[in-house]
């Protein structure tokens, strides 16, 4: 098989956002989405939108999610 650094820059170089989905009552919605980064310690998920209290808001990684999505990062600034 394939060693864990092996893995990990697969991972990496395969997946760009994770789209987390939370069940509710009235059905299933999203509640983040995050964007994949590769650091020192890993792989990790970084949110770069999120709904708070049924508001939608931006995250840390909103920029670098925009960037990807080809949309301007002030987009955000009234979410």
């Amino acid at each position: 098989g394939l060693g864990q650094d092996a893995v990990r820059l697969q991972a990496a170089s395969a997946l760009d956002v994770v789209v987390h989905l939370e069940r509710s009552r009235n059905g299933r919605h999203v509640a983040c989405v995050g964007v994949v980064q590769d650091g020192p310690g890993g792989l990790a998920v970084v949110p770069a939108l999120e709904t708070r209290l049924g508001q939608l808001g931006t995250g840390p990684a909103w920029q670098s999610l925009s960037l990807r999505l080809g949309l301007s990062p002030e987009m955000g600034a009234a979410a």
